[in-house]
């Protein structure tokens, strides 16, 4: 004898309240905080120098601002235009928030990060990230930057009569909790 029994039970409920998400905003602005004091970096007839030197050049000055209700993870970028002609390796920055601060560092030594798209009438043709960061709502960080052509750079026909081009690019990304 052989025998068979099925049964099935379903029971459904229904949300009764809508799902709500509200998305932030993810806005950065970069403003050139130069003046007479800390002009936009523009050195001619340049020679190799120490880092104690260096700290006399005149920094140029920037600052990056948070203008949304939520925090912001942030870098900043130096992308080395396709117009320069001095190999990054002989140049060092400083960065820090003071304007006498920082610490002397080769750009070669500093992260390689993805070129920035210019557009047509500019290329970079390789970016370094100086510094990475977080900035909470609203707020705002001026930053001091220093370039220099550093003290072992060889006085021959690769380092003479060259030139440096590089933009400073600062991009966000949502900093999460």
């Amino acid at each position: 004898m052989f025998g068979v029994s099925f049964a099935l039970w379903s029971l459904s409920v229904p949300q009764t309240t809508t799902n709500t998400f509200t998305s932030g905003c993810l806005n950065l602005t970069l403003t050139d905080a130069s003046t007479t004091t800390n002009p936009a970096i523009s050195l001619s007839s340049q020679y190799p120098m120490t880092d104690s030197d260096a700290g006399n050049l005149k920094a140029y000055a920037f600052k990056i601002t948070n203008t949304c209700s939520t925090a912001e993870n942030y870098k900043v970028d130096l992308n080395v235009m396709s117009t320069s002609t001095l190999d990054e390796k002989h140049i060092k920055y400083k960065l820090d928030t003071s304007a006498t601060g920082g610490t002397a560092k080769l750009l070669t030594s500093a992260g390689s990060s993805t070129v920035y798209n210019f557009g047509s009438s500019q290329t970079a043709k390789s970016a370094r990230t100086l510094i990475s960061s977080s900035l909470e709502k609203n707020a705002s960080v001026t930053y001091y930057l220093r370039l220099w052509m550093a003290d072992n750079t060889p006085l021959d026909a690769t380092t003479q009569n060259k030139q440096f081009d590089a933009k400073i690019v600062a991009t966000a990304t949502p900093k999460t909790t």
